[in-house]
C-alpha cells in the first residue's frame, strides 16, 4: 500500500477508493505527464483545517477527481482572519500540499470559507427597449443589477440568486429572443465583508495563484453532497465545522436561504474540556470515540453538582465515562439545531424541506449526531458523504464534502458556458468582481445541451437558455 509523503498531518484519498496515488511524487508526476491536462482546486477554509480537492478537466471541459487531502489552518475563526500572517502561511501550506496531490502547477482556486456571515439583498434591474423588439443575452446581462452600484463599502456581492425574470410584467422563463419594451429582472445577492475577500485573495496571489470564486460553504457542499431528488423535494444542507455551521436551504432545486450560526465541534469539546476538567486534546479525542446522544432523551440523568465531580475524577484517572462525554457534547448539539430550526421556522423553511436535512463537515461524522438532529429539528436527517457522479467517486467522509462541491460546482457551470458566444463574464463599472450566473440552480440544460470545451457545440439550439441557466447562483471573486 503507499505511503503519504506529506510533511503535515492529512487525509488522502484517491480515485480508486484507496489512498490518492497522486501523493506520491512519482505516481503524481507520471499521471501529468500522461494527461497534460490543466489542475483546478477547490480550497475549502475553516478555522481548524484547509481541505484541498484536485481534478484535472478533461477534452470536453469537465472535472476528473485527482484527489483531496488536508493541513492544518491558522488565522481564521469563524469566518474572520485574526492573524493575516499565521493565515498566509496556512494557506500557502495548502496549496504547496494541492500542488504535490496534483503533481503539477496550481494557479487557479475556488474557494469556500466556513463561518462567513452572508447578507442578503432583494435587488432589481431593468432594461427599456423603447419599442418593442427581441431581447439578446446582452439586453438580459445589462437588466441585472450592478453589484458594484448596490454594495455597501464594506460589503462585496459573492452569490447571486435570479429569482424572476419579466418581459413587460409578464414573468418568463427564458427570455431570449422574445419581444417586448421593457425587460425586469428581479434577485436575491449574497454579500460578504469585503475586507475577507480581499484578504483571501490578497494571500493566494502572494503565492502566485488566483482565486477565481468564492462560494458559501453550504453551497459547495451542497453540490457534492445532494442528489437531484433531494434539490428538487426541498433540503437543508448543514455543514458542521470546528468553530461554526453553515446552513443552505434548497427548494424546487434552487437555493433559498443561506446563514451560518457560530457554534461547532470546538464548543464540544471546550464543553467537555470544562466540565470534566481534563485538556481540549483529550476532550476531542473522547468526543470521537464515543459520539453523542440526546439528553432530552433521558430525563432521569441527574446532571447536579455531586454527579459532575464524579464524572470529573473518573476522568482524570483517564477513564473517560462514556455517558457524561455524550451527554455533555449532546446538549451543545441540541442548542445548535435548536438555533437552526428556529431560523428554519421563521424562514418558513420547515414545511418546504420534503427531503429532509443532509449534515456534512467534520461535525457529521460524531457518532449518534443523526438521531439528535432528528430529534430536534423533526424531520429526516441523514450524514451526507460526497455522491459520485461527473466525473467524482462516492467518498464517504463527510468533512470533504465543501472542497469537492467547489470543484464539481465551479468546473459544471464554466463547462455550460463554454461557447464563446457571447462572453461568459461582464465587468461592472464600479466593481472589482466580475459576475457569472446561473439561473435554475444547476440544473442540467434543456434537451441536452452539451457545449465543447474547443468551442465547437454540439448543439447550438438551445445556448441561450443553457446560458442563462447558468447565471443563477455563481458569482466569481475575480475577473479572468
Amino acid at each position: 500500500m503507499p505511503i503519504c509523503q506529506c510533511r503535515v498531518p492529512c487525509t488522502h484519498y484517491g480515485a480508486g477508493g484507496t489512498l490518492a496515488s497522486a501523493s506520491i511524487p512519482e505516481a503524481s508526476a507520471r499521471g501529468v505527464r500522461k494527461m497534460q491536462q490543466r489542475l483546478v482546486v477547490g480550497l475549502d477554509i475553516g478555522s481548524s483545517k484547509m481541505c484541498v480537492t484536485v481534478a484535472t478537466l478533461d477534452d470536453q471541459g469537465g472535472a476528473r477527481y485527482v484527489a483531496h487531502g488536508s493541513t492544518p489552518s491558522d488565522g481564521m475563526i469563524a469566518g474572520e482572519i485574526v492573524d493575516a500572517g499565521a493565515f498566509s502561511g496556512a494557506l500557502r501550506l495548502a496549496l504547496e500540499e494541492a500542488q504535490r496531490l496534483g503533481g503539477g502547477s496550481v494557479t487557479d482556486l475556488y474557494v469556500s470559507v466556513a463561518g462567513v456571515r452572508f447578507t442578503p439583498h432583494e435587488r432589481t434591474g431593468r432594461l427599456d427597449h423603447g419599442a418593442i423588439a427581441a431581447f439578446t443575452r446582452t439586453d438580459v446581462m445589462r437588466a441585472l443589477p450592478d453589484p458594484g452600484q448596490h454594495d455597501a463599502r464594506s460589503q462585496t456581492t459573492v452569490h447571486r440568486v435570479v429569482k424572476i425574470v419579466e418581459i413587460d410584467g409578464e414573468e418568463v422563463d427564458d427570455p431570449h429572443g422574445l419581444r417586448g419594451r421593457s425587460l425586469v429582472v428581479r434577485t436575491r445577492d449574497y454579500t460578504a465583508p469585503k475586507s475577507l475577500v480581499d484578504a483571501v485573495t490578497t494571500a493566494a496571489e502572494a503565492t502566485g495563484r488566483r482565486v477565481q470564486a468564492i462560494v458559501p460553504t453550504g453551497v459547495a457542499s451542497a453540490a457534492a453532497a445532494l442528489t437531484e431528488a433531494e434539490r428538487r423535494l426541498g433540503v437543508a444542507v448543514i455543514d458542521i465545522g470546528y468553530t461554526s455551521t453553515d446552513i443552505a436551504v434548497y427548494c424546487a432545486g434552487v437555493l433559498h436561504g443561506l446563514t451560518s450560526v457560530p457554534i461547532g465541534g470546538y464548543h464540544l469539546s471546550a464543553d467537555l474540556a470544562q466540565l470534566l476538567d481534563i485538556p481540549i486534546g483529550d476532550a476531542e479525542r473522547w468526543k470521537r470515540v464515543y459520539g453523542v446522544v440526546n439528553p432530552l432523551q433521558n430525563p432521569e440523568l441527574d446532571l447536579g453538582a455531586r454527579t459532575i465531580a464524579g464524572w470529573q475524577r473518573q476522568a482524570q484517572h483517564g477513564d473517560a465515562p462514556r455517558e457524561a462525554i455524550q451527554t455533555i457534547a449532546g446538549a451543545r448539539l441540541v442548542q445548535l439545531f435548536a438555533e437552526i430550526g428556529d431560523w428554519l421556522k421563521s424562514q418558513h423553511f420547515l414545511e418546504s424541506i420534503l427531503a429532509g436535512v443532509v449534515l456534512s463537515g467534520g461535525g457529521a461524522r460524531l457518532a449518534g449526531i443523526e438521531e439528535v438532529a432528528h430529534a430536534v429539528l423533526g424531520c429526516e436527517v441523514r450524514a451526507g458523504g460526497v455522491v459520485a457522479g461527473d466525473g467524482f467517486p462516492a467518498i464517504p467522509d463527510p468533512s470533504v464534502t465543501a472542497s469537492v462541491g467547489l470543484v464539481r460546482y465551479c468546473v459544471s457551470r464554466a463547462t455550460r458556458a463554454a461557447p464563446r458566444r457571447p462572453a461568459s463574464r461582464i465587468e461592472h463599472r464600479d466593481s472589482p468582481y466580475p459576475a457569472t450566473y446561473d439561473w435554475h440552480g444547476g440544473q442540467e440544460p434543456v434537451g441536452g445541451n452539451r457545449l465543447i470545451h474547443n468551442g465547437e457545440r454540439s448543439d447550438t439550439r438551445h445556448w441561450g437558455r443553457s446560458v442563462t441557466r447558468w447565471m443563477r447562483e455563481f458569482i466569481p471573486a475575480r475577473g479572468g
